[in-house]
């Protein structure tokens, strides 16, 4: 309830006057128990307000007879408005009983029949009628409520049931009942407070009016009134009320009060805590270590056992005060039963929720880590990994102490019937939320302002009621493996987990989360995990210099790095002839005359553990080692092209480094023939019959180291395609089959993958493709121009591949020309290699011009 005194309203004319506070106050006590004022409790008499149209409703009950606490099935309600059902006799006797709406889920409006309100203990005939008080009003309908049945000795019963409860409760503190009655209240932890509280309230000896005193009919607060304790007996044999508390009594001895490592610290020392002025304090941390995960757990599980039974306390609390507590309001006399079973219903519920808050029940996943060592695996790993120091941190809630002695004197107050009469004209005839809001400001407003502000100081030590415990944290903890943690692998075809040892280990090249997480159950209802991204990365062979242009009889020294291998050893070889190697480095002297076909020297990675046992894929690198004249490069244009038999071919070179140059013909491989035309000129002709690929060389004059070739496919010219990448990877390929596949969609193409095939023994694979986007449609038949196309290269160990966020590193496809089967255009652009963090480790340039046929049910190079 609200600490916030609220002034009561003025006294209404006419308003309850007369009425005793009693009922009044049992009822109101009774609704706070579930935080909404559901019902009313007085007169249902007022008139709609001038600015209302007055309602007329046309209900129908589903039964014409019932007993008390059934459900009855009502129709003719309005929807989403608040409405109560008013049962009376004819008479004076009346009373409001609960209407459960649709909306709870049980499949349309029910009707909680009250108690017959003029004797529960015979029934009879009621009429009920629909009101909210004001504009809204029904037809009366007709029913019978059944007689309460007689349940001797209950409520003594439910009485002896809350002593075993609140033994159990102290045993949970670890006091006593004589420690409680012995030490001042001012010196009591805060902690037993509510014990205190309780013990008044059940059976303590000091309290004339307990409930103990009650049942034996000993209580002197109802001298000279006549109670019917066999009507009381009835009432709470009919709410269920005594197999609630004996189920919180077994349930009592099942946990058998927190264990014995939770008492290590006793609340007992919060006693020397000063009482200042300030938002909480420091609530009990039970001595608990940093590695001491066994107590955690136990902690958390216990935690999470008495919030599950506060939770069920709390669902039947809220039932027997609909169908039981608000419905026996008009008993005669009404307070000794209405108020005795409210404070049994509160005892019985609320004792869980003030120890609860002290113990830690969340598990926080921010502060929640594991080492993984290691987090990248090489691909000849020798070790499996492993995982340790799974730590984690838990908080509590903490407690608000006040609410629990607040309401601890609402009830009491409600019990010796001391409530203040001004509460009735707080409410006036209102039943809706401001109502309740002003009953809780008025009631509190009252415990702080009247006689009742001595006994709260005494209690508290001072005149804050502001109580509470802080929140803890319990930080650090290591619950590393069974039976607290589990490890699991988002992959297994990567990343494979043995959770018994704690360990992982790759089975194959690529990354993987390790997730380390709490078992379920192990720490209550808290759950708390750590995802850690562990890679197996490929080995990476790099040659320095991984290109060298050099003249004759020059030395050529390489070095190696292999990145990725815990075994950096390679194997080397090499296409020349003077050629010296060891694990690390090499040595090639260069032939003594020009040479025309690049010298290759190859590294091999020779790992053979982890990933690497069986050898595959090779890793290696590859250097071109080529003769190179500084100052005469010789071009031949056109580089590529594909004629038929009966055509002609017209080539020119162009010499750079020399003024003036001359050079001449030759086919270096092929059938065809070429005749100079000039210095520069020439004339290719093919054979008049079959195919070939021929090679046509242009050699400078007086320098015929000096060469520049042409390829010349003599062919139907559907497919070819000239390779020519230079830079961080050297690749010549000239000739060859080309396709692509176009995806259509909508009548339009959307997407055009190539397929290259290559012949030659270093593994090399070309992917190219091209494809609708935001910023670009694929290219449609008859279309010319250019387009941004993605391109991937792999040779030896090292990918390049194009960049569609970076400019600097895109590939562009241009057509010249494309029909419904066939296109013709080029390939270039940038590519680029990068490492595992995405920062280029090398560049190369693309140069593919190509003729390309449609793959349609066939290959079109045939």
């Amino acid at each position: 309830m609200s600490a916030n005194p609220v002034s009561p309203r003025p006294r209404r004319p006419g308003s309850w006057s007369g009425v005793r506070p009693r009922p009044l106050v049992a009822c109101l006590l009774a609704a706070g128990l579930v935080g909404v004022l559901a019902t009313g409790c007085g007169d249902d008499s007022a008139g709609p307000t001038p600015d209302e149209t007055p309602i007329e409703l046309t209900i129908a009950l589903g039964a014409t007879s019932a007993g008390p606490g059934d459900r009855i099935p009502i129709t003719g309600l309005p929807a989403d408005e608040v409405v109560w059902a008013v049962v009376s006799t004819g008479g004076d006797g009346h009373a409001v009983a609960f209407l459960e709406r649709a909306g709870a889920g049980r499949g349309g409006d029910q009707l909680i029949v009250p108690f017959f309100p003029d004797d529960p203990g015979t029934g009879g005939g009621v009429q009920v009628r629909i009101t909210n008080g004001s504009n809204i009003t029904s037809n009366l309908v007709n029913l019978q409520i059944d007689a309460l049945p007689p349940a001797p000795g209950a409520f003594a019963a439910v009485v002896a049931d809350l002593q075993v409860l609140l033994d159990s409760w102290l045993l949970s503190a670890g006091t006593t009942r004589a420690e409680l009655t012995s030490t001042p209240p001012a010196d009591l932890p805060i902690t037993d407070l509510n014990l205190l509280f309780l013990h008044n309230l059940i059976d303590n000896p000091v309290n004339p009016n307990s409930l103990a005193a009650f049942a034996a009919g000993e209580i002197p607060m109802f001298a000279g009134e006549s109670i019917d304790r066999d009507l009381l007996d009835a009432m709470i044999g009919a709410s269920g009320l005594a197999g609630l508390v004996a189920e919180k009594t077994a349930l009592a001895d099942t946990l058998g009060g927190p264990p014995d490592s939770l008492r290590a610290e006793s609340v007992r020392a919060l006693r020397a805590l000063p009482r200042l002025d300030r938002d909480c304090f420091e609530g009990p941390t039970f001595g608990a270590g940093p590695d001491d995960c066994d107590w955690l757990s136990e902690a958390m599980q216990y935690q999470s056992e008495l919030a599950t039974a506060a939770a069920a306390a709390a669902t039947r609390v809220e039932q027997l005060v609909q169908g039981v507590v608000l419905a026996g309001l008009s008993l005669t006399p009404a307070a000794p039963y209405a108020t005795a079973t409210g404070a049994i219903l509160w005892a019985a519920a609320t004792i869980e929720d003030a120890s609860i808050g002290i113990y830690p029940s969340h598990l926080l996943s921010g502060e929640t880590d594991f080492v993984a060592d290691p987090e990248a695996f090489a691909e000849d790993f020798t070790a499996d990994g492993a995982w340790s120091e799974f730590r984690i941190t838990a908080t509590s809630d903490g407690w608000n102490a006040d609410r629990a002695v607040l309401e601890g004197l609402l009830q009491i107050l409600g019990a010796v019937g001391s409530g203040p009469g001004d509460i009735a004209d707080a409410l006036g005839d209102q039943v809706d939320g401001a109502a309740l809001e002003a009953f809780e400001g008025a009631i509190t407003g009252y415990v702080k302002n009247q006689a009742t502000t001595a006994a709260l100081q005494e209690i508290v030590g001072s005149d804050q009621v502001d109580l509470q415990f802080c929140p803890q944290t319990w930080s650090g903890f290591d619950c590393t493996g069974a039976p607290y943690s589990v490890g699991t692998s988002s992959n297994e075809s990567v990343l494979q987990v043995n959770d018994a040892a704690q360990s992982y280990r790759p089975v194959d090249v690529g990354s993987a989360q390790l997730r380390v997480e709490t078992i379920p159950g192990a720490f209550g209802n808290a759950h708390t995990a750590e995802d850690k991204v562990i890679a197996t990365n490929p080995i990476e062979v790099h040659i320095d210099p991984f290109q060298a242009r050099v003249g004759t009889d020059e030395v050529v020294n390489f070095t190696v790095r292999v990145e990725n291998a815990e075994n950096t050893d390679v194997e080397w070889s090499s296409t020349g002839a003077n050629f010296v190697w060891n694990a690390k480095g090499a040595s090639l002297t260069t032939p003594s005359s020009p040479w025309t076909t690049p010298i290759e020297v190859r590294a091999r990675s020779i790992a053979s553990t982890g990933l690497r046992a069986d050898g595959v894929p090779v890793r290696d690198d590859v250097s071109l080692v080529e003769y190179q004249d500084s100052l005469v490069v010789v071009n031949v244009t056109p580089r590529y092209e594909c004629i038929s038999n009966d055509s002609t071919l017209v080539l020119t070179a162009d010499v750079i480094g020399l003024d003036d140059a001359s050079v001449t013909w030759s086919i270096a491989e092929g059938w065809g023939s070429v005749q100079s035309t000039g210095p520069l000129t020439a004339r290719y002709t093919p054979p008049s019959s079959g195919t070939t690929d021929d090679t046509v060389r242009a050699t400078v004059v007086d320098h015929p180291e000096a060469i520049g070739d042409a390829h010349v496919r003599v062919s139907a010219c559907t497919c070819f395609f000239d390779i020519m990448i230079t830079g961080g990877i050297n690749w010549l390929e000239s000739g060859g089959d080309i396709a692509y596949v176009a995806a259509w969609g909508d009548g339009s193409v959307y997407a055009i993958q190539f397929f290259v095939m290559v012949d030659n023994p270093d593994g090399t694979v070309l992917g190219a493709s091209v494809g609708t986007s935001d910023e670009q449609t694929a290219p449609q038949p008859g279309e010319t121009g250019d387009w941004r196309m993605s391109l991937a290269v792999s040779r030896g160990s090292s990918l390049f591949l194009t960049d569609q966020s970076d400019d600097e590193t895109a590939v562009f496809l241009t057509i010249d020309h494309a029909t419904q089967t066939t296109m013709e255009g080029r390939m270039h652009g940038t590519i680029a290699s990068r490492d595992q963090q995405g920062n280029i480790v090398s560049t190369a340039l693309v140069d593919i011009p190509f003729r390309a046929g449609l793959f349609e049910g066939g290959w079109p190079c045939q």
